[in-house]
């Protein structure tokens, strides 16, 4: 049986996008995609290029992950996300 973070392994799209309490247009972030390989995450597109390593919780329903930035303009912050597989 694969693990949570097997299954997350790919390219994601971002359909959604929230910061700082505010919703982003879709403009904003159209032709985003985050890249998910083992316990690190990386972005494509977005202006600038963002790394780190992702936690997930599969008992909060929703599911929920949160993205720990190592790399980048975000380095040293946490977003939480939730997702659906």
């Amino acid at each position: 049986m694969k693990s949570e973070m097997q299954k997350l392994a790919g390219v994601w799209t971002i359909v959604s996008l929230e910061v700082e309490g505010s919703q982003m247009s879709a403009g904003a972030f159209r032709g985003s995609r985050i890249v998910m390989e083992g316990s690190r995450f990386s972005t494509v597109s977005m202006g600038a290029d963002y790394g780190g390593k992702f936690n997930v919780d599969t008992q909060a329903e929703p599911k929920t992950l949160d993205l720990i930035f190592t790399e980048g303009p975000h380095a040293g912050m946490t977003s939480p996300a939730i997702y659906k597989a």
